[in-house]
């Protein structure tokens, strides 16, 4: 029974895959290089779906592993933490120079398997913005003024962009 979820789970993964590659899906996708964003990292990298003024972005900032034998602690363990944010764009024209707002929240989670072994996913650092959007999706460069409502702080982010 394991090996026919396994392989059911390939099959699935697949097949979407190959959906999502298609030309017609692709043609509103983009991937940029971001600077603070998403928020917490230096660098990160983002998918951008262009809608008509409508925008959709998912990031990943950060990924951390760890891993502990057990030689010293008496307890072996692997743990990794991923980082990221998703938001949505409302881009206020539609031309090749297009400020936007933006609404997004922060994203984690956290695996370990183990002698602790366990699993989370949270939701934190709410934020909203005003950005400027220069080009289009595929190529382009941007930049935003982030405010955090619960921390109270923001945070400048920018980077470039380009269509898959």
């Amino acid at each position: 029974m394991q090996s026919f979820r396994s392989l059911s789970l390939y099959v699935c993964s697949f097949g979407l895959a190959s959906l999502l590659w298609t030309p017609q899906v692709r043609a509103e996708w983009s991937l940029n290089l971001g600077y603070q964003n998403p928020h917490g990292s230096r660098l990160g990298l983002n998918a951008l779906y262009w809608g008509s003024q409508w925008n959709f972005e998912a990031g990943l900032g950060w990924i951390d592993a760890q891993a502990d034998d057990g030689s010293t602690s008496g307890s072996s363990q692997v743990a990794t933490q991923l980082y990221g944010d998703i938001n949505g764009k409302f881009r206020l024209t539609s031309g090749s120079i297009a400020p936007y707002l933006q609404l997004g929240i922060g994203t984690g989670t956290a695996a370990s398997v183990g002698s602790h072994s366990g699993a989370g996913l949270s939701l934190q650092a709410p934020y909203v913005g005003l950005g400027l959007m220069l080009g289009k999706s595929k190529f382009y460069g941007y930049g935003a003024y982030d405010y955090f409502w619960e921390a109270k702080a923001s945070e400048v982010q920018f980077g470039i962009g380009f269509g898959l």
